[in-house]
């Protein structure tokens, strides 16, 4: 039996999986390649947007809203995504993701707005119904086609 380095519960052996010599149960190893995951996208984000590898400042500034603030990596990369492409601001290298802590929130309810929206299209889409409607023959063309005249006809009586 090992215990999880995350949860300290014990588990079998043969159901923990090792990372860097440190046991996780299957719940806490997901969470953590998952977390994983989300920081080398956020790290990839930062990359695109500044076009230069985060700095030890950026880095700093990224652990700091992680552990102190509680915010995921996931959240801190959708908040410059919401800065770059919504907001349409060019970030600047030397100040890093500085910018991050004051559209938090604004990014946060631009989300929700949008699942809410969402939800209700989807809601509408399900409310909704096909109506067929059928359309009433439209006699005016049968008149104005009694009415033309063929202009070759007419050329062909003056010869």
């Amino acid at each position: 039996m090992k215990k999880c380095n995350n949860c300290d519960r014990l588990y079998e052996t043969e159901g923990m999986n090792k990372i860097s010599n440190k046991y996780y149960c299957e719940a806490c190893y997901v969470h953590l390649e998952n977390q994983k995951l989300e920081l080398q996208a956020l790290r990839n984000y930062i990359k695109y947007v500044f076009k230069y590898q985060p700095n030890k400042m950026i880095n700093n500034q990224i652990e700091k809203y992680n552990k102190e603030n509680g915010w995921s990596y996931k959240n801190i990369r959708l908040t410059l995504e919401y800065i770059v492409v919504i907001k349409e601001m060019e970030m600047q290298y030397k100040f890093g993701i500085g910018l991050v802590p004051y559209y938090y929130d604004d990014m946060i309810n631009f989300h929700k707005e949008r699942i809410r929206k969402s939800k209700e299209m989807e809601d509408a889409k399900k409310k909704s119904k096909h109506v067929t409607i059928n359309k009433k023959r439209d006699n005016t063309h049968k008149f104005n086609k009694g009415r033309m005249v063929n202009i070759d006809d007419l050329e062909e009586d003056d010869e």
